[in-house]
C-alpha cells in the first residue's frame, strides 16, 4: 500500500486525522498532550477538508522553494492570479460591503480625531 501523507494508515487501522499526524510529526513524534488538533486547526483558520489542506500546503511549498528575484515572486503571483481568474468567482466588492467599510472608516475617524492632531483624510 502506498503512503498517503494526508490519510496515513497501515491498512488495518482506521485512517488518522491528517492534521493531528502532521502536528505530531512537527513536534518530534511526541504528541500534543491534551491539545485537540481540530481545535488548533480551527483557531489557526485552517480548513477541515484534507484536499484543501493538501492544496494549501502545496502552495506554501511552492512559495518556499521557488527562486525569487526580490521581495515579490512575480511568476508565482502571476500563476495564482491566473488560477483565481480561471475559477470563475467574482471578487468584486458589493454595495453592502462598500457601505460597511465606509461606516467603519467614519467610526474610526471619530475615535482618532479625538486622540490625534492629524487632519481627517477626507
Amino acid at each position: 500500500m502506498t503512503s498517503n501523507p494526508l490519510n496515513p494508515s497501515n491498512g488495518d487501522e482506521e485512517p488518522k486525522d491528517p492534521l493531528a499526524e502532521m502536528l505530531k510529526n512537527l513536534m518530534g513524534g511526541q504528541g500534543m498532550g491534551n491539545i485537540d488538533p481540530a481545535e488548533l486547526a480551527k483557531a489557526a483558520g485552517l480548513p477541515d477538508d484534507p484536499n484543501l489542506l493538501a492544496q494549501m500546503f502545496s502552495q506554501v511549498q511552492a512559495m518556499m522553494s521557488a527562486p525569487s528575484e526580490g521581495p515579490v515572486n512575480w511568476q508565482l503571483a502571476h500563476e495564482n492570479a491566473r488560477r483565481v481568474a480561471a475559477s470563475g468567482s467574482d471578487p468584486s466588492v458589493t454595495a453592502q460591503q462598500s457601505r460597511e467599510v465606509d461606516e467603519a472608516l467614519r467610526l474610526a475617524e471619530l475615535w482618532l480625531d479625538q486622540v490625534t492632531g492629524l487632519p481627517p483624510p477626507g
